[in-house]
Parts: structure tokens; sequence; C-alpha cells
């Protein structure tokens, strides 16, 4: 065997490797070998055609060479592996892998036709992962394009796919003007990342770059996604890229209460009202915070004291600038109190069992309207009420003791 330590390898069919080398490739073809190339660093300086598949454990330097994988005979990236020099005369021409075992992006080197197209995949987690990816200089397809997308490029497309591991985002580079199909982009427009997913061509949040008729650069990418399939270009406008509530939290510490939220995609929000409810339907303003109004991540809270023994119920109303209004979901803080206290069946339809009551306990029932339809003094831990002669819909049993009310609970009458 022959074992170099640098040089020109021009055919391999004869020769063996050692793990950790760098190794030039000068020719356009290498030819098989048994088991593979494991090696530390490539550098191409030519473009050449993988005979056998390769895993770089270092820099893959893409000197003016394009290198053509296949299915087969394909070039794994393992997790410390640099890319350089990658361009329009250097890049990885068919399908690449790229093992990692960080969260840090990873750019995949990939082109076609003389124009080098990267594409970006963020793990969301520390594991090991493995993603592959592949760019085609042309139109994946005509099919449906979902609300509020308006444009999908028909010229390109990335095929990404996650082999094993992490949910991950996907970023791709904009390189011209787009000027979408079926409708070209306005100066109210943005240009995001389409993914197909299997029936129509949909939006997977992320970040955009506006305006869309003018930009020519940049990267968007995607929430973090769990299945992955073709990504290409689009546009949507502006004015309808939705505000994405990353995470809306609620603690209570006695009686000082503190709401905790995140956004993204902020664009056109005007504030957000933090609304308060006993009962989950009927809500009350108990405070406004102003919007940032960017498309970065934004953290906000909002600190408030209520004193009541019974549950209590949480949202955000965002007030857009243009009037519209959208809603957090809904958050429920229980009381201490209400924690021992059980009801079944949930729907009724005849009897509502209630069980973990204490002496000198009265028992309300209140319709969504706020009338009292059933009162009952209680002197026992457990009883079963007849509400077959309620009507159908929603009711709040609630709970007093010595006067005050120490619970509350939902049932649907069937």
């Amino acid at each position: 065997g022959f074992e170099p330590t640098t040089g020109s390898v021009v055919n391999a069919g004869t020769q063996s490797y050692q793990s950790g080398t760098n190794y030039i490739f000068n020719a356009p073809t290498i030819t098989p070998f048994a088991s593979g190339l494991n090696t530390g660093s490539v550098t191409a300086n030519a473009n050449l055609s993988l005979n056998f598949p390769i895993r770089v454990f270092n820099t893959l330097a893409l000197n003016n060479g394009i290198i053509t994988t296949t299915a087969t005979n394909i070039l794994t990236l393992d997790s410390a592996a640099i890319i350089s020099g990658a361009n329009n005369s250097g890049y990885v021409n068919g399908p690449a892998k790229w093992r990692t075992t960080a969260i840090t992006p990873i750019v995949f080197p990939t082109g076609k036709g003389g124009t080098y197209r990267p594409v970006t995949v963020t793990p969301s987690a520390v594991n090991i992962s493995q993603y592959q990816a592949e760019y085609f200089n042309t139109g994946y397809g005509t099919y449906t394009i979902d609300v509020p997308l308006n444009s999908v490029n028909n010229t390109e497309y990335w095929d990404v796919q996650k082999l094993s591991g992490a949910s991950a985002k996907v970023g791709l580079t904009l390189n011209s003007i787009f000027t979408g199909t079926p409708n070209a982009p306005t100066s109210g427009d943005g240009v995001v990342v389409a993914h197909f997913t299997g029936a129509s061509w949909v939006r997977e949040g992320g970040n955009y770059l506006a305006p869309a008729n003018t930009v020519n650069s940049g990267t968007v990418t995607t929430d973090v996604l769990s299945s992955f399939s073709p990504f290409t270009l689009a546009i949507a406008p502006i004015s309808v890229l939705p505000l994405k509530l990353i995470s809306f939290t609620a603690n209570k510490n006695n009686a000082n209460i503190k709401l905790d939220w995140k956004t993204t995609n902020e664009i056109n929000v005007n504030k957000f009202v933090i609304e308060e409810s006993k009962n989950g339907i009927v809500f009350n303003k108990i405070g406004t915070v102003n919007a940032n109004n960017n498309a970065q991540t934004n953290s906000y809270n909002f600190a408030t004291i209520n004193n009541a023994m019974s549950n209590l119920y949480y949202r955000i109303k965002i007030e857009n600038i243009n009037g519209s209004l959208d809603y957090s979901s809904i958050i429920l803080l229980k009381s201490e109190n209400d924690n021992a206290i059980t009801i079944y069946p949930n729907p009724v339809k005849n009897n509502l069992n209630i069980s973990g009551l204490t002496e000198n306990t009265v028992l309300k029932i209140i319709n969504v309207t706020g009338q009292n339809v059933f009162t009952q003094n209680i002197n026992a831990a457990a009883l079963s009420i007849n509400v077959e002669q309620l009507k159908a819909g929603f009711y709040f049993l609630e709970i007093f003791n010595n006067g005050k009310k120490t619970g509350s609970k939902v049932f649907i009458k069937e």
C-alpha cells in the first residue's frame, strides 16, 4: 500500500490512506477503494468526482474545486470540520452529510451550475445529530401555496434532511433580488423561507428580509423544525407576517404574581394588554406593556398582586398598529385550596360529585351570564348534586368558606 502524507492522488485503486492525514486532490476523478476515505483534511484544487465516500474531520478547502458526489459516494463532514474557500468555483455538487454534536450553525457548501448556494442548519439541542443537504438550480414543482405566502421561487430549492438527532432551524441566503412567481414582490413584502410539506408550500415562522422588491442579500431562517423536506425562498406581505409568541408563563409567590413572555417577529405591533379572569371566560384588563416592535427575540414581564383564594386565569391581548387584535393562549394559576377539590364526571349529565370539601362550606353554581342558579350549605367532605335540571352549557362551581371565596371549578352540563 501507499500512504502519502501530502501530495497529489491520481489513482486510488491500489493505494491505502491513513486517518488524520492531509490530502490534496488535483485529479478529475477518484477511483474507488474498499472502505472509503477517513481523513483529516481535504484540499480540492480542481473539479473532481467521488467514486467512493469521503469523511473529513478537519478542513475541507474548496480552492476552485467542485466536488461532485452521489447518494452512494457521499461527502461527510464531521463535528469539528471547517469549510474554507467555498465560492462559485468551489462547492459540493450533490448531497453532503454533516455530523455534529453542538448547537452552533453548520453551513453546507452546496451549489450547482456554477453557483455557490449554501444552506445553514442550526441544531436545537446538544446531541449526536446528522443532517444531509443538496442544492438544485431548478424549481421543485408547482404546488399549492398557503397563506401568507403569495410567491415561491421556481428556479431553485434545497433538499434538507434530518437523518438523526435534534430538531433544527434551516437558513437560506438570498443572492439577488427575488423576482417571484406568480407574483412579483413589492415594498410591502418580505423574503421568507418556504417549506414544502408534501402537499403545499408553507411558511415556518422565522425572520424575513425587506423590502422584498429591492433587497438582494441576507439570510432568512425558519423556526425550529422536527420534519424536513424541500425548502426555497418565497415572499409574503409584511403586514401579515405573524408575531411569534415563543413562551408565556405565570408564577405566584404568596400574593405576588409575575407574568413572563417572549416574542419574535414583532412587526406593526403596538402593545400588549394583560388580562385576568377568575373563571377563564370573562377577562378584565389589569395593565399594558409597550411592544419593542422589531423582528428580534424580545422578553417582557408584568407584575401584579392578587390575594384571591380561587383559581386565576391570564392571557395577553396583542394590539397591532392597524387596530387588529390577537390573543395568547390562556394560562391557569391554581389556588392551593382548589387543588384539594375534585369534581366528576365532567362533562356531567345527571349527578355532579364533589370531594375535598371542609365544614361550613357554601357551594354556588353560576351560569355564564353571572346568574346564581344553585346554592347549598355543606357540612361534609363530599356530596353529590343533581344538575339534571340545568340547561346544557358551561357553569362555575364556586366554593365559599366563612364568607370568603376559596375555590372555583368549571364544568360542562351535557
